[in-house]
């Protein structure tokens, strides 16, 4: 909870005077980078990236109306960025997953592979690097159904 009400007193989307486990809909740690999609007071929806405690990032996701849900199967792309410098620089992506999506992965143009969280109608994934700011197309979006999995490009997604 110590990320989720750092990401509730920040400013995008309206400072939240109190966050509870059930505002946060994605919450994903690995070391000590933490990525987060709140539902503030305010009834926006914002993502974080908190990387240890100093550094910290957050998009306004929608303003609280209601967002559309893809097609069953598929994904959007909400928002992308890094932030950061040299080999301090952190990516992330996030998006909406529509019904029966069970999982999706980033590869990067290099070869490497990060999974994705999913939950809540949401996605997000983050990593060590600069590609989510890059140009366009600097990565692969796979899209996991029960059927068999998609591969698009950041510039193919609504």
């Amino acid at each position: 909870m110590t990320q989720a009400n750092a990401c509730g007193a920040g400013d995008v989307g309206g400072a939240s005077q109190t966050v509870s486990p059930s505002d946060v809909i994605l919450a994903e740690q690995r070391g000590e980078a933490t990525l987060l999609i709140m539902c503030k007071s305010s009834g926006a929806m914002v993502e974080c990236l908190i990387v240890g405690t100093d550094k910290f990032a957050s998009m306004g996701l929608t303003d609280g109306s209601p967002v559309a849900v893809p097609a069953a199967g598929t994904v959007t792309l909400e928002t992308r960025s890094s932030a950061g410098d040299g080999d301090d620089m952190w990516s992330n992506i996030v998006g909406l997953a529509g019904p029966g999506v069970t999982g999706v992965e980033i590869r990067l143009d290099s070869g490497r592979t990060f999974q994705a969280s999913v939950r809540g109608g949401w996605w997000g994934a983050w990593w060590p690097g600069p590609e989510g700011g890059e140009g366009p197309d600097t990565f692969t979006v796979i899209v996991h159904i029960a059927g068999g999995t998609t591969e698009v490009r950041p510039s193919e997604l609504p």
